[in-house]
């Protein structure tokens, strides 16, 4: 091998170590991201109040129980 062959595999290692560290640090982020995702998610199982749209349709919802008003009737 000639001392253009050394510098040009030594450029390439350290091109493809440079791109496994990024790739690492994104992979990273983004499992930190999954984390923090799955752990704000909003327990649907509580009973929610205010406008939204519930088993009933959109509504105004008190204690998970739609309000009904006589306009709407």
């Amino acid at each position: 091998m000639k001392k253009e062959d050394f510098k040009e595999l030594g450029r390439n290692v350290l091109l493809g170590s440079v791109e496994i560290a990024a790739g690492g640090f994104v992979t990273t982020g983004l499992i930190a991201s999954s984390f923090a995702t799955r752990s704000s998610v909003k327990d649907t199982s509580k009973n929610c109040n205010g406008w939204e749209h519930g088993a009933e349709g959109w509504g105004n919802y008190v204690n998970g129980e739609k309000l009904h008003y006589q306009e709407d009737e």
